[in-house]
């Protein structure tokens, strides 16, 4: 019976017996090995023949078939007690030979208990084996529970094949494991860094398993890809001796997921993990692999965006690095094979630790190649992690030049199907601030190019990952000249590298190549902009953009009932042909649907801006502005409507609106800030927009004490106080504590502040039953 289950890998846990109860490498001594015996009935017999790699190590046990006689050869193990085991499992490498299913060879294991009666618990019949392949290698496992508490267990190898056959078979390395082999699998790891080696000593390589997709093949732990012998094969692993390995002889098309021990990544800010992998090209092609994760036992599994390792004959061990989306208490992490046309994909050394950096990179292969850049655009993907806002200053690059690069012209896009689409932003001739002379190609210097933005970008990442585009184009007179973007077969990202004329119309680069670069920046996990009971609007990928800024535009929002929201910063996304200078806020009471009374206003702040994108020839920036002070609204026993007005100073700009409402009423337009109409006839739209704060929930005996809201402040005309308790007496205060007005007249809740100069006062306010409220104010 063939174990559908091959676990394979290194649990972060204490230490533990590996359970080993038997092992035979055939590597000492003389064959057959002591207590080991042979029952020959052909003309030929088992024998050692020296084999290296490919899960063999030195001396191998074969057999080959007779062209005079059939072969039915036998290897019978010494005695072994298995009186104290706990489900033990009995494994070997083995490799055995095409031979035409019309005649066919069988290759079985079987055991007795008592010398005489054999019972087969594996059969590796000819028959059962696909014809396009001349020599396979499994690592095989075998249940043996069933002789759990026998002391006097053999075990056979036994090889038949008819006679003018002369194929054979191989074996080495017959080990016997007790269940302690995988005691601590079912554990969750929750220690980091953890590394998997995929050694014999490693205690948690056999927790690993494979979880089939299509055929039953597996990924199994040897050294390298390959066999001498057998064509350009990988001979080694990355380091010791062993590694993981799929393809290879594997049937064409068969895909198999190596899946991960379950992890607790929620100690992980920015878990990475990290491999080292190799993947050599057959005639027609190399192996395929991909990384998915899921974040529970019975979660989907979800493909990590760029995580696609096809690389053009790679015979050499290359780290590559990924990010890990959605971390989770239950996390499993999955190395997704698909055999093509390859000679065997290799991994080893992975690790899986908190990230010490995240930016997007694709690293050099020694100046493999170029993409000429001195007349068109060369375009390369790089793709930002779910949850995560990556906000880079600067990027680096290799070109290949024949003269020093003094300027060059980098242009941003979102992805458009596997392609650049639109574009988000362009810094035209920029000058490097930073060039390194690193190597040279075809006898043109390579330069490591730092170049740094005018301002810094952001690219958010989403709830799903987002994947973006940048370009590089060197505008040049010298005809003559030769500037070229390094580039590298080793593709590190979801697609490969496009280029473009007019930097609108793309094609694929030939031969399926990346530029190499490196982004500087940061990472940060991207907020919810809900918090609480914060209001916001979300954007809706630039819809559109409506509400000339320059004039007023106000949208609504609600505070809860029995809350108050206290805030100091807005943000709210802008859609401007440059960048916004200055801008104005202004906080309004609702009027039957219409901005009313001004409850606060901010006159001309210096706002923070991001360039998150573009839109009809606009950019788009995130724009922050944070008040002098905090600033309370009231939600009352019910909960009330404010709305928030903008006026900004500068270039023309529009508020970024989405259809999706997110609150009671449609934006409001107006050219002076107090006469109020839909700013649009094309329908209802929101500005996208948040408000940082939190929310402070009253209590039942705050709520019967009294409601006291007043505004605006800084106040020019008006102050008005809205209490549900009547008002007694007004008196100001200057800040030297000077009373300079008393018995104040409040008419329909208002009090005339127009003689006051300007400056700071100190407003108290005695209502029934003995309550006070004291509060400051600026006149302007």
């Amino acid at each position: 019976m063939r174990k559908k289950l091959l676990y394979l890998a290194t649990l972060a846990m204490s230490a533990m017996s590996f359970g080993q109860i038997f092992y035979e490498d055939f590597d000492q001594g003389n064959f057959p090995q002591s207590g080991w015996t042979l029952q020959n009935s052909g003309d030929l017999n088992w024998d050692l023949q020296v084999m290296n790699g490919g899960g063999f190590n030195e001396n191998i046990v074969y057999v080959h078939g007779s062209f005079w006689e059939d072969q039915d050869e036998w290897l019978i193990s010494p005695s072994i007690d298995l009186s104290t085991a706990d489900a033990p499992y009995l494994t070997f490498n083995t490799l055995l030979f095409y031979v035409a299913p019309e005649n066919p060879s069988e290759f079985n294991v079987k055991i007795t208990t008592n010398g005489t009666d054999w019972t087969e618990v594996w059969n590796w019949g000819m028959a059962d084996i696909p014809n396009d392949w001349e020599g396979r290698i499994y690592a095989i496992n075998i249940d043996l529970s069933a002789y759990e508490g026998q002391s006097n267990v053999k075990i056979a190898f036994n090889y038949k094949t008819p006679k003018q056959i002369g194929l054979g078979a191989y074996f080495d390395k017959v080990q016997i494991f007790d269940n302690s082999l995988y005691a601590g699998c079912e554990n969750t790891i929750t220690s980091f860094p953890f590394t998997e080696t995929f050694e014999d000593d490693s205690a948690s390589r056999y927790c690993w398993k494979n979880e089939y997709v299509n055929n039953v093949s597996d990924w199994n732990f040897r050294t390298g890809t390959g066999d001498e012998g057998m064509g350009e094969w990988v001979f080694t692993a990355h380091n010791g001796q062993l590694n993981a390995a799929f393809g290879g002889l594997e049937p064409q098309g068969s895909i198999t997921k190596l899946v991960s021990p379950k992890m607790d990544l929620t100690s992980l800010t920015y878990p990475e993990l990290s491999f080292w992998h190799v993947n050599a090209s057959g005639m027609y092609g190399n192996e395929k692999m991909e990384i998915y994760y899921k974040t529970s036992e019975n979660g989907v599994w979800k493909a990590i965006p760029g995580a696609v390792y096809t690389m053009f004959n790679t015979p050499d061990w290359k780290e590559a690095k990924v990010y890990l989306p959605e971390p989770s208490s239950e996390y499993y992490i999955a190395f997704h094979g698909t055999k093509q046309n390859g000679l065997g994909f290799g991994l080893d050394d992975v690790t899986v630790q908190e990230g010490s950096y995240c930016s997007p990179s694709t690293p050099s292969n020694n100046f493999q190649n170029g993409a000429d850049v001195e007349s068109k655009y060369v375009a390369n993907d790089f793709f930002v992690s779910s949850g995560t806002t990556y906000k880079a200053s600067q990027l680096i690059l290799n070109l290949i030049s024949s003269t020093p690069t003094e300027e060059i012209t980098l242009t941003f896009y979102t992805d458009d199907n596997g392609k650049p689409g639109g574009q988000i932003t362009q810094f035209e001739s920029i000058t490097p601030v930073l060039r390194e002379v690193i190597g040279t190609w075809n006898s043109h210097s390579v330069e490591k190019m730092t170049v740094e933005f005018p301002q810094a970008l952001s690219f958010d990442g989403g709830e799903e990952g987002a994947t973006y585009w940048v370009s590089a184009f060197v505008n040049s007179t010298d005809e003559n000249a030769v500037y070229a973007w390094e580039t590298t077969s080793v593709i590190n990202t979801e697609y490969s590298g496009f280029t473009s004329t007019d930097g609108t119309t793309w094609q694929a680069v030939e031969n399926n190549v990346d530029g190499v670069f490196e982004f500087v920046g940061n990472c940060s996990e991207t907020p919810d902009p809900y918090d609480g009971c914060a209001p916001f609007t979300p954007s809706n990928d630039f819809e559109n953009g409506h509400g000339y800024l320059n004039d007023f535009i106000a949208h609504d929002f609600q505070v809860n009932a029995n809350s108050n929201l206290v805030f100091d910063e807005i943000v709210f996304n802008a859609m401007t042909e440059n960048s916004t200078l200055g801008v104005s806020l202004f906080f309004h009471e609702d009027n039957n649907g219409l901005p009313g009374d001004v409850v606060a206003e901010y006159i001309d702040l210096e706002p923070h801006k991001v360039l998150i994108g573009a839109k009809g020839g606009y950019f788009v920036e995130e724009t922050t502005v944070n008040l002098p002070s905090q600033l309370s609204l009231s939600g009352g026993e019910n909960g009330k409507t404010y709305w928030l007005a903008i006026s900004i100073y500068g270039p023309t700009t529009f508020w970024e609106s989405t259809s999706i409402l997110n609150s009671e009423n449609t934006g409001k337009w107006s050219a002076n800030g107090i006469d109020w109409s839909d700013f649009d006839s094309e329908g209802d739209w929101d500005g996208v927009f948040k408000i940082v704060g939190e929310c402070t929930e009253l209590s039942t005996s705050d709520l019967d004490k009294f409601d006291f809201t007043y505004y605006p402040n800084p106040v020019k005309d008006y102050l008005t106080i809205q209490t549900n308790l009547k008002i007694q007496n007004v008196e100001i205060f200057n800040l030297a504590g000077q009373s300079i007005a008393s018995k104040i007249k409040v008419l329909s809740g208002k009090i005339d502040t127009q003689n006051l100069s300007a400056g700071v006062y100190v407003f108290k306010v005695m209502l029934d039953g003995g309550k006070v409220e004291t509060f400051k104010i600026l006149k302007k």
